[in-house]
């Protein structure tokens, strides 16, 4: 079985809806695509720096929406974990 692993710019594309990335994904079973854990701490980084960005209310309440967007969207995915094979190729 081939695994599909999404990177963090694809995850990011994915969120947002790419048309074209989600009709690739579509012909994808959804047990064949993973994510590593590298990948979901990056896009949290990116929504943790936007909440500290944020100096409006109305962009702070935007910003915790995209993380809890985040959050929920990355539980539908499985985990690669960063072990220690990992940290020696990479």
């Amino acid at each position: 079985m081939t695994l599909y692993v999404l990177d963090s710019d694809h995850l990011s594309l994915h969120q947002r809806g790419h048309e074209p990335l989600r009709k690739r994904l579509l012909t994808i079973s959804p047990g064949q695509i993973a994510i590593t854990i590298v990948s979901a701490e990056e896009l949290l980084r990116g929504r943790l720096a936007q909440i500290r960005r944020a100096d409006k209310p109305e962009s702070r309440v935007e910003a915790y929406l995209w993380l809890s967007k985040t959050v929920d969207f990355l539980c539908g995915f499985t985990v690669l974990k960063f072990d220690e094979q990992a940290e020696i190729q990479f």
